[in-house]
């Protein structure tokens, strides 16, 4: 028995100007210029019985209109089962606003999108080749970094968290971040016979260097950069996916400390990484046949603020009439509403069930004896990963973040003890992050378990 490794790359731009999205003002922010290419990257695996597909976009989220189609146009493509076909975004914000679909430029656009995306997920089903499965990882410096800072107040000593500031604020002493991020990029080579190498990395890190508010380039961010760079340097097939960076960016230090600025620096530090990693750390993976298994656990609503439930859909509705800032922040603060999104998400979560809105799909696949990955949809917190990963039975274990559909932030316990726009803005309850990191290894050590 042995494995086998498909992969196909398709470029898919619009022809028109379309909306971007990351920054909740989609509808007034279109792309003027491409910079970094806007990808769809397939790869098969198959151990010659069982054949998975693990696909990424660069898209900032899955959401689940999205997740439904995709998955179903791919497996008319390939003959797969649903179930086996795991998408992923890369989660860049300056990516395709697809669910804008009041544009005609935007269905336009999704009706190439949706085609690229069928053409590559067949084309890399019919590149299968032999392969050897290689895994190593490597542990990065000043690549990725907390989201948050703890901030003094100067007057009265109190001390805050306050997220992605890159300069102190007025009145406000910076003091440190809240804690580490876990620095460790995996890297899976595919070594195949008669076709270039193809190499898979998983990291986490939010893609924040070309989005922003006034920013109007159509962009893969580093993620683009890194494949670049890493297939100029390694001559391979380079595909990215996003790992639990719900509180992790690549930017996030104090305006002095930052040593990336670009999205082209990063991604060549990234790429330099993972060809050390390649050169130094790779080992082979023991065959064993690829096995999964999926779960939808529900998990309680996030019901605090339902008494504001009028007041965040009141919020929301001016957003979307303005996308004035300043207005509806005036309008929300008072009410202890921190942000336009969090108003949404009040009004949101209001009307939500458990049984209706609280089911998190997660999956976990086994590649070989000492190797797998899980797949969370949204974003999870660096330190429910590293739970994760230090309880699984699997030498090496990757997860892969914004996959299969899309439910937001999944913050830790721990994060709530200074507070945050991803706490403030989550859909469950505390404990459920805990809870999806235990239920993962749970899955694995079931996989675990059927190795013969």
């Amino acid at each position: 028995m042995q494995y086998q490794a498909g992969y196909c790359r398709r470029t898919s731009h619009p022809n028109a100007p379309i909306p971007l999205t990351g920054f909740s003002n989609e509808a007034v922010r279109l792309h003027t210029a491409i910079t970094e290419d806007i990808c769809i990257s397939c790869v098969a695996i198959s151990d010659c019985i069982t054949t998975i597909m693990v696909i990424s976009l660069d898209i900032c989220t899955l959401r689940d209109q999205f997740s439904t189609l995709f998955r179903e146009l791919v497996s008319k493509a390939t003959g797969l089962p649903e179930e086996r076909i795991f998408i992923a975004a890369t989660h860049t914000h300056s990516g395709p606003g697809l669910y804008c679909d009041q544009f005609e430029s935007v269905r336009e656009y999704m009706a190439k999108f949706c085609k690229d995306l069928e053409d590559a997920a067949r084309e890399a089903m019919a590149d299968l080749k032999p392969a050897k499965l290689f895994a190593g990882s490597i542990e990065t410096e000043k690549l990725n970094f907390v989201k948050h800072y703890k901030m003094r107040d100067r007057v009265t000593g109190e001390v805050s968290c306050i997220g992605d500031q890159y300069g102190t604020e007025v009145g406000k002493i910076y003091v440190d971040h809240m804690t580490k991020a876990d620095p460790t990029l995996h890297v899976l080579r595919f070594a195949r016979e008669g076709g270039k190498d193809v190499v898979l990395a998983n990291f986490r890190a939010h893609p924040h260097f070309t989005g922003g508010y006034d920013k109007h380039d159509l962009s893969s961010d580093y993620i683009g950069a890194f494949r670049m760079a890493l297939e100029a340097m390694y001559d391979c097939h380079a595909i990215y996916f996003q790992g639990a960076s719900g509180n992790i960016n690549s930017s996030s230090r104090m305006s002095g400390d930052r040593l990336y600025t670009t999205c082209r620096s990063y991604g060549a530090a990234l790429a330099a990484a993972a060809l050390e990693c390649l050169g130094r750390y790779m080992k082979e993976v023991t065959f064993a046949p690829i096995k999964t298994k999926q779960l939808k656990v529900y998990a309680e609503i996030n019901h605090t603020m339902d008494h504001l439930a009028a007041e965040g859909k009141r919020i929301w509705d001016l957003w979307l009439e303005t996308y004035d800032r300043e207005l509806c922040n005036k309008e929300a603060k008072p009410l202890g509403i921190t942000s336009v999104y969090h108003a949404w998400a009040i009004y949101a979560n209001s009307r939500r069930t458990k049984e209706a809105d609280g089911g998190l799909i997660l999956n976990a696949v086994m590649l070989g004896q000492e190797l797998a990955f899980v797949t969370y949809p949204g974003e999870l917190f660096d330190s429910l990963s590293v739970r994760m990963e230090d309880n699984s039975p699997f030498q090496t274990t990757l997860l892969f973040g914004y996959c299969y559909h899309h439910m937001f932030y999944l913050p830790s316990m721990a994060a709530y003890k200074y507070g945050s726009y991803e706490v403030c803005t989550t859909r469950f309850q505390p404990g459920t992050g805990e809870m999806v990191a235990d239920t993962f290894v749970e899955m694995l050590k079931e996989l675990k378990e059927d190795i013969t």
